[in-house]
């Protein structure tokens, strides 16, 4: 007679809870992983999109000055503004910076839009064109928000002929752009050079209004100063509360806490630059502004850093993401 034998209800429940246990431990780890998963694809698509914010910016560095005499009394191509404390964070954001390069490469291709025909520049006329000097000269009267152009030398056209645009304007610098002011001695003897956002200029005697919350210019007490077009790079606080990195006008970047640059400037014309960059804070030969007559010779590179973060199960996590690259010679 067989005996047989099977499993008592106790054997089977606790086999069903082992079961149960084992089931669960693996759930919890598929859920751990597909959510590292996530997590981490959120902060690659933020990484790709500051990636994309770096290269636009290398792209304005390269192009930096291209059709431009490079000044002997200070780099008119590079600027940073390092102020941003200026109490209103929808023009500014606090303690960020602001970097301003020359775009002369928009100025070969009619970055104007006024209907000069600057933009079908021929190869017959191209090196006379990059051998001159694109310049307007300005008077400031210091402790105020505005200059006066007394000459422009952009729009080659315009500048012999009014009739030429079509609306005989001859908007030289386009609304919304930026400007760099330099070559300008100071009551010490020192040269400047200086960013500013501009709201517009048209045309020789022209007045040029510095945006709302912009201080008095630093060097400029004396009659006149050089003007270059350039774009602008900052952050700017959106009525909706965001901050947004800016290139001009356009959004570049959404949810930027911090902006930053340091220029890499050889002082010490040693051929090395000793410094740091940590954090967002310049140091040693990592500087947070070009010097006074600073020579374009010395400037390397730029460090660009950029703060932002990424959501993930409704919390928030902040990076902070760095690039360099190198100033235009």
């Amino acid at each position: 007679m067989l005996n047989r034998k099977g499993f008592t209800l106790i054997e089977l429940l606790v086999a069903s809870i082992m079961m149960l246990v084992v089931l669960g431990a693996s759930y919890s780890f598929y859920i751990f992983y597909v959510g590292n998963i996530s997590k981490e694809r959120a902060k690659a698509v933020l990484q790709e999109k500051i990636q994309t914010s770096f290269n636009l910016i290398a792209e304005d560095i390269r192009h930096a000055g291209f059709a431009l005499n490079k000044e002997n009394n200070g780099i008119c191509i590079f600027s940073i503004d390092d102020n941003c404390s200026v109490g209103d964070e929808t023009f500014c954001k606090n303690g960020t910076d602001r970097l301003f390069v020359a775009d002369g490469w928009q100025m070969i291709r009619d970055f104007t839009n006024d209907n000069c025909p600057d933009g079908t520049i021929s190869n017959v006329t191209y090196e006379t064109i990059v051998n001159k000097n694109y310049h307007a000269n300005a008077a400031y009267t210091p402790n105020t928000k505005f200059i006066v152009a007394s000459t422009l030398d952009i729009d080659s056209v315009c500048r012999s002929s009014s009739t030429a645009c079509g609306d005989g304007s001859c908007d030289d610098i386009k609304d919304n752009k930026a400007i760099i002011i330099c070559g300008c001695k100071d009551g010490t003897g020192a040269y400047g050079q200086e960013g500013r956002r501009i709201s517009s200029i048209y045309n020789a005697t022209s007045t040029i209004n510095f945006l709302s919350k912009e201080s008095a210019l630093k060097y400029y007490n004396c009659s006149n100063g050089n003007i270059v077009p350039a774009n602008v790079w900052y952050v700017r606080k959106t009525t909706d509360g965001t901050y947004w990195l800016y290139r001009n006008q356009e959004k570049v970047l959404k949810n930027v806490l911090n902006f930053q640059v340091c220029a890499g400037y050889d002082k010490y014309n040693d051929g090395i630059v000793n410094g740091s960059f940590n954090n967002g804070l310049c140091s040693g030969e990592y500087l947070n502004s070009l010097p006074t007559n600073a020579s374009i010779s010395k400037l390397k590179f730029f460090v660009i850093g950029i703060q932002t973060f990424y959501k993930w199960k409704n919390k928030t996590f902040p990076v902070f993401f760095v690039s360099s690259t190198e100033a235009f010679h």
